[in-house]
């Protein structure tokens, strides 16, 4: 069966649908594309919607890549009340029914929440302790706390606020659990709160408004790989260093002249993404991320 299958490679912007897992959606696109290799760039919980971003073939390279970057999105946060797994598919835990926040008060405590801080990862999550997921030692009633990991909320916009729904706009870095945040506001609130919903419209440089839909799911959706990864510059190459990077040669800076060395560098040839390089502090060598061989 494997050999039927297509090569396809490039990005493709999907809007998931609430109830569908990310490995769920990975298949869906896989068997309705009838490529050979699919991945993602980031997970969503099966509750929560809007973009991800689906990596095919030799853009699956390019993930890593991709999950580093800032993401945006649309939570709403309900007041009043705790759940074990932060999220509206949890148990209520805690509940506060006689409260009363202003939106002073609720944009006041907010916006303590904006910057960089340390954030203790949920029980429930995807992240392993001794190569096992923490959610299946929460629900085996063995929960396992990890250390705060760092993080940045580089802002939130206080949409709509009609008690005790809060409707948040969250942009923040890699790693961040919306669904830790919106508890800690509620608890900082002093009335608890949980994440009912979540809507991510920004991920790896590409908007939800530029994605597509598994019903109108097509191959001329697909976008090329020199396509991604916008904010690294570009270098274009001749054949002669196009065939000296198939083959793995070590670049120099007689190859290729880059002073900025804060950011990977994209080699393109005959418009097609080849390589993508890095170099070092000040050496004379860079050093491949990865190759794409055509």
């Amino acid at each position: 069966m494997n050999s039927q299958k297509k090569v396809i490679d490039g990005v493709l912007l999907l809007d998931k649908p609430e109830g569908l897992s990310s490995a769920g959606l990975v298949s869906k696109v896989k068997k309705a594309l009838n490529a050979k290799k699919v991945g993602h760039a980031g997970t969503l919980d099966p509750f929560a919607t809007g973009l991800m971003v689906i990596c095919l073939g030799k853009a699956t390279k390019l993930s890593n890549f991709f999950l580093n970057d800032n993401k945006t999105y649309i939570a709403e946060l309900e007041l009043g009340k705790e759940t074990d797994t932060q999220d509206i598919e949890g148990t209520v835990i805690n509940s506060c029914t006689d409260f009363s926040i202003s939106e002073k008060k609720l944009t006041e405590t907010i916006n303590k929440f904006v910057g960089e801080q340390k954030q203790i990862p949920p029980v429930y999550s995807a992240l392993k302790h001794k190569g096992v997921p923490l959610y299946k030692l929460a629900r085996s009633g063995k929960p396992v706390v990890k250390p705060p990991r760092d993080i940045n909320v580089f802002y939130i916009n206080l949409l709509q606020y009609e008690s005790p729904t809060v409707i948040l706009e969250i942009s923040c870095s890699k790693g961040t659990y919306i669904r830790t945040l919106c508890t800690d506001i509620g608890k900082a609130l002093g009335c608890y709160g949980f994440l009912r919903n979540l809507r991510r419209t920004f991920a790896s440089g590409f908007y939800l408004k530029n994605s597509t839909t598994l019903s109108d799911l097509s191959e001329d959706k697909i976008i090329d790989m020199t396509e991604t990864l916008n904010d690294l510059e570009e270098v274009r190459v001749d054949v002669t260093l196009a065939k000296k990077i198939a083959n793995g040669v070590q670049l120099t800076q007689d190859d290729i002249t880059w002073e900025n060395y804060d950011k990977p560098l994209k080699i393109v040839h005959l418009d097609r993404l080849i390589a993508i390089i890095e170099k070092k502090d000040r050496e004379i060598k860079y050093n491949y991320c990865c190759v794409f061989n055509y």
